[in-house]
Protein backbone atom coordinates (compact mmCIF):
# COMPACT_ATOMS: atom_id res chain seq x y z
CA UNK A 1 0.00 0.00 0.00
CA UNK A 2 2.75 2.18 0.64
CA UNK A 3 4.47 1.66 -2.56
CA UNK A 4 1.35 2.79 -4.38
CA UNK A 5 0.40 5.74 -2.77
CA UNK A 6 4.53 6.51 -3.11
CA UNK A 7 3.89 6.00 -7.07
CA UNK A 8 0.23 7.91 -7.06
CA UNK A 9 2.65 11.15 -5.62
CA UNK A 10 5.15 10.77 -7.68
CA UNK A 11 2.62 10.52 -10.98
CA UNK A 12 0.71 14.19 -9.24
CA UNK A 13 4.00 16.16 -8.58
CA UNK A 14 5.60 14.79 -12.30
CA UNK A 15 2.56 15.85 -14.09
CA UNK A 16 2.96 18.76 -16.06
CA UNK A 17 1.09 21.78 -16.58
CA UNK A 18 0.18 21.86 -20.18
CA UNK A 19 -1.67 24.95 -21.05
CA UNK A 20 -3.37 27.92 -18.96
CA UNK A 21 -6.83 27.89 -17.92
CA UNK A 22 -8.16 31.48 -17.42
CA UNK A 23 -11.66 30.26 -16.93
CA UNK A 24 -12.84 31.02 -13.40
CA UNK A 25 -10.11 33.68 -12.75
CA UNK A 26 -10.72 37.42 -12.18
CA UNK A 27 -9.54 40.04 -14.60
CA UNK A 28 -9.90 43.52 -15.02
CA UNK A 29 -9.69 45.43 -18.10
CA UNK A 30 -8.71 49.17 -19.57
CA UNK A 31 -9.32 50.46 -23.14
CA UNK A 32 -8.34 54.02 -23.85
CA UNK A 33 -8.25 56.00 -27.58
CA UNK A 34 -6.63 58.56 -27.93
CA UNK A 35 -6.78 61.73 -29.63
CA UNK A 36 -10.45 62.53 -32.18
CA UNK A 37 -11.91 63.92 -28.94
CA UNK A 38 -12.20 61.15 -26.61
CA UNK A 39 -11.38 62.32 -23.19
CA UNK A 40 -9.12 60.29 -21.19
CA UNK A 41 -10.78 57.07 -19.39
CA UNK A 42 -11.45 53.39 -19.67
CA UNK A 43 -13.92 52.86 -22.10
CA UNK A 44 -14.60 49.00 -20.96
CA UNK A 45 -15.98 51.14 -17.53
CA UNK A 46 -19.54 50.93 -18.59
CA UNK A 47 -20.46 53.83 -16.18
CA UNK A 48 -17.24 55.42 -17.08
CA UNK A 49 -19.35 55.27 -20.63
CA UNK A 50 -22.63 56.25 -18.93
CA UNK A 51 -21.75 59.86 -17.33
CA UNK A 52 -18.54 60.85 -19.72
CA UNK A 53 -19.14 59.22 -23.48
CA UNK A 54 -22.75 58.16 -23.56
CA UNK A 55 -22.95 58.12 -27.49
CA UNK A 56 -20.76 54.70 -26.36
CA UNK A 57 -21.96 51.32 -25.40
CA UNK A 58 -20.90 47.81 -23.81
CA UNK A 59 -21.82 45.24 -26.57
CA UNK A 60 -24.62 42.64 -25.70
CA UNK A 61 -22.96 39.19 -24.72
CA UNK A 62 -19.90 41.51 -23.44
CA UNK A 63 -19.17 40.77 -19.73
CA UNK A 64 -17.76 43.86 -19.00
CA UNK A 65 -21.50 45.24 -19.39
CA UNK A 66 -21.94 46.57 -15.26
CA UNK A 67 -17.97 46.54 -14.71
CA UNK A 68 -14.87 46.69 -16.02
CA UNK A 69 -13.24 43.68 -13.39
CA UNK A 70 -14.79 40.49 -14.63
CA UNK A 71 -14.88 36.60 -14.05
CA UNK A 72 -13.19 34.88 -17.42
CA UNK A 73 -16.16 32.49 -18.79
CA UNK A 74 -16.25 30.13 -21.28
CA UNK A 75 -19.18 31.47 -24.53
CA UNK A 76 -18.83 35.10 -23.72
CA UNK A 77 -16.80 38.04 -24.61
CA UNK A 78 -14.72 39.27 -21.93
CA UNK A 79 -14.64 43.33 -22.89
CA UNK A 80 -16.55 44.86 -25.55
CA UNK A 81 -17.06 48.90 -26.53
CA UNK A 82 -18.91 49.89 -29.32
CA UNK A 83 -19.38 53.34 -30.74
CA UNK A 84 -20.38 55.09 -34.40
CA UNK A 85 -17.30 54.68 -35.72
CA UNK A 86 -15.96 51.26 -34.13
CA UNK A 87 -16.50 48.31 -31.64
CA UNK A 88 -13.46 46.68 -30.28
CA UNK A 89 -13.59 43.26 -28.19
CA UNK A 90 -11.34 41.14 -25.92
CA UNK A 91 -12.17 37.92 -25.48
CA UNK A 92 -10.17 35.39 -22.53
CA UNK A 93 -11.03 32.16 -23.21
CA UNK A 94 -9.22 29.42 -21.38
CA UNK A 95 -5.02 29.88 -23.03
CA UNK A 96 -5.70 32.79 -25.60
CA UNK A 97 -6.36 36.12 -25.83
CA UNK A 98 -8.04 37.90 -28.83
CA UNK A 99 -8.79 41.23 -29.29
CA UNK A 100 -10.64 42.97 -32.65
CA UNK A 101 -11.38 46.04 -33.96
CA UNK A 102 -14.15 46.80 -36.65
CA UNK A 103 -14.41 50.08 -38.47
CA UNK A 104 -17.34 51.13 -40.27
CA UNK A 105 -15.71 53.74 -42.47
CA UNK A 106 -14.00 56.00 -40.27
CA UNK A 107 -11.13 54.52 -39.67
CA UNK A 108 -9.13 53.79 -35.88
CA UNK A 109 -6.98 55.77 -33.49
CA UNK A 110 -4.58 54.52 -31.76
CA UNK A 111 -5.70 52.54 -28.63
CA UNK A 112 -4.07 50.72 -25.47
CA UNK A 113 -5.57 47.83 -24.12
CA UNK A 114 -4.13 46.87 -20.76
CA UNK A 115 -5.34 44.01 -18.55
CA UNK A 116 -4.31 42.75 -14.87
CA UNK A 117 -5.34 38.98 -13.39
CA UNK A 118 -3.24 37.74 -10.80
CA UNK A 119 -3.20 34.41 -12.74
CA UNK A 120 -1.03 35.81 -15.78
CA UNK A 121 2.40 35.29 -15.54
CA UNK A 122 3.33 35.51 -20.01
CA UNK A 123 1.98 36.44 -23.45
CA UNK A 124 3.03 35.39 -27.02
CA UNK A 125 1.49 36.24 -30.43
CA UNK A 126 -0.11 33.64 -32.49
CA UNK A 127 -1.73 35.89 -35.21
CA UNK A 128 -2.02 39.53 -36.20
CA UNK A 129 -3.59 41.10 -39.20
CA UNK A 130 -4.18 44.70 -37.50
CA UNK A 131 -2.68 47.40 -39.61
CA UNK A 132 1.13 47.89 -38.71
CA UNK A 133 0.21 45.39 -35.52
CA UNK A 134 -0.73 45.46 -32.37
CA UNK A 135 2.07 45.24 -29.72
CA UNK A 136 1.95 43.02 -26.42
CA UNK A 137 4.39 43.63 -23.42
CA UNK A 138 3.77 42.48 -19.72
CA UNK A 139 4.82 43.67 -16.50
CA UNK A 140 4.27 41.02 -13.86
CA UNK A 141 0.27 39.96 -13.72
CA UNK A 142 -0.36 43.02 -16.71
CA UNK A 143 -0.76 43.00 -20.02
CA UNK A 144 -0.26 46.29 -22.12
CA UNK A 145 -1.56 45.98 -26.04
CA UNK A 146 -0.76 49.37 -27.86
CA UNK A 147 -1.85 49.86 -31.50
CA UNK A 148 -1.26 52.95 -33.74
CA UNK A 149 -3.91 52.92 -35.79
CA UNK A 150 -4.88 53.87 -39.23
CA UNK A 151 -5.13 58.02 -39.24
CA UNK A 152 -1.68 59.22 -40.70
CA UNK A 153 -1.57 61.70 -38.17
CA UNK A 154 -0.97 59.28 -35.32
CA UNK A 155 1.42 57.01 -37.33
CA UNK A 156 -0.86 54.98 -39.36
CA UNK A 157 -1.99 55.63 -42.88
CA UNK A 158 -4.34 52.62 -43.33
CA UNK A 159 -8.08 51.73 -44.25
CA UNK A 160 -11.14 53.28 -42.85
CA UNK A 161 -13.16 50.39 -42.72
CA UNK A 162 -11.60 47.05 -41.84
CA UNK A 163 -12.26 44.14 -39.11
CA UNK A 164 -8.75 43.53 -37.69
CA UNK A 165 -8.36 40.47 -35.43
CA UNK A 166 -4.79 39.54 -33.36
CA UNK A 167 -4.51 36.08 -31.28
CA UNK A 168 -2.40 35.67 -28.32
CA UNK A 169 -1.31 33.10 -25.76
CA UNK A 170 -1.47 33.53 -22.96
CA UNK A 171 0.20 31.39 -19.74
CA UNK A 172 -0.78 31.57 -15.98
CA UNK A 173 -0.10 30.13 -13.15
CA UNK A 174 -3.27 28.02 -13.61
CA UNK A 175 -3.43 25.58 -15.33
CA UNK A 176 -4.64 21.99 -16.41
CA UNK A 177 -2.59 18.78 -16.54
CA UNK A 178 -2.36 16.65 -19.51
CA UNK A 179 -4.97 14.19 -20.27
CA UNK A 180 -2.09 11.93 -21.15
CA UNK A 181 -0.14 12.50 -18.35
CA UNK A 182 -3.36 11.27 -15.83
CA UNK A 183 -4.13 8.02 -18.13
CA UNK A 184 -0.16 7.55 -17.75
CA UNK A 185 -0.58 7.39 -14.03
CA UNK A 186 -3.74 5.46 -13.72
CA UNK A 187 -2.19 2.88 -15.92
CA UNK A 188 1.06 2.82 -14.37
CA UNK A 189 -1.04 2.17 -11.02
CA UNK A 190 -2.58 -0.18 -12.61
CA UNK A 191 -1.00 -4.02 -11.76
CA UNK A 192 -0.46 -2.77 -8.36
CA UNK A 193 -4.66 -2.18 -7.84
CA UNK A 194 -4.39 -5.44 -9.74
CA UNK A 195 -2.35 -7.28 -7.02
CA UNK A 196 -3.67 -5.74 -3.99
CA UNK A 197 -6.92 -7.16 -5.54
CA UNK A 198 -5.74 -10.67 -5.57
CA UNK A 199 -4.77 -10.25 -2.37
CA UNK A 200 -7.87 -9.58 -0.85
CA UNK A 201 -9.27 -12.61 -2.51
CA UNK A 202 -6.49 -14.96 -1.03
CA UNK A 203 -7.26 -13.66 2.29
CA UNK A 204 -11.02 -14.34 2.28
CA UNK A 205 -10.47 -17.63 0.86
CA UNK A 206 -8.13 -18.49 3.92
Amino acid sequence: MKMILALAAAVLVNSTAAFANLVGTTVTGVFTPYGGGYLAGNYFDPTFLASSYPQGSVPSGSANITSPTVTIGAGDTTFGFQDQYNTDTADFNGSTLTVSDVMTGSGALPWNMIFTDSAITGITLVSDNFYNGVTATITGDTITLNWPGTYPVYGGGGPYTAAYTAVFNVTSSTAVPEPTTMIAGALLLLPFGASTLRLLRKNRVA
